[in-house]
């Protein structure tokens, strides 16, 4: 991709998020409807946020739950610094940081640790799952931020889609970028199901 299409992408997205008629939780409408849905009826609720402070999401978090009424949020910007945090005990858990396939991979077994059984994980920006892509150009590229895929001519994230594909295979839910899967006994199971 040409450097002048990137940054006017880069902008494009900019004036998306920032225009007076962008809605987070429309844009966020797949991880919203989640955490909404899993906080029905609930007197308690625990959400973590892997990933920086200053991303949007945790702001839309801190509304839901100031809404409902129900929910604490943990964030973890660093794994080293939160070793203290309980295991088994949270109930939603959204990833949103690295892109990398080491970052992502890291997020997602520290997250399962801490997600009780029937928790949710999920997260966002999977462009393209293991099954719509060159499997063997996205494990080369995995540590790279984006690559584009051959077949669709698709730009992604590979070390996120190798990841997701390594932990969670096919037992997950997508609405277009955005991922979910419910912790199970014995693994993860698709969200809704």
């Amino acid at each position: 991709m040409s450097k002048l299409l990137r940054k006017t992408r880069s902008f494009l997205a900019f004036c998306y998020l920032h225009s007076p008629f962008f809605s987070e939780e429309r844009y966020f409408r797949f991880p919203v409807g989640i955490l909404k849905h899993e906080m029905e009826g609930k007197a308690s609720f625990e959400i973590i946020h892997i990933g920086s402070q200053k991303r949007f999401p945790r702001a839309l978090w801190e509304k839901i739950c100031k809404q409902r009424r129900v929910g604490n949020i943990t964030v973890v910007e660093n794994w080293e610094t939160s070793r203290g945090l309980p295991k088994n005990f949270y109930d939603f858990a959204y990833v949103d940081d690295g892109h990398s396939y080491s970052a992502t991979r890291s997020d997602i077994l520290h997250a399962s640790e801490l997600l009780h059984e029937g928790g949710v994980l999920a997260g966002d920006d999977l462009e393209l799952s293991m099954d719509e892509v060159d499997a063997r150009l996205t494990e080369q590229c995995r540590e790279d931020n984006h690559c584009k895929d051959p077949r669709s001519g698709m730009e992604y994230h590979p070390g996120v889609t190798f990841a997701i594909g390594e932990i969670l295979g096919n037992s997950f839910s997508r609405d277009r970028a955005f991922w979910a899967a419910r912790r199970m006994q014995n693994g993860w199971g698709k969200y809704g199901q």
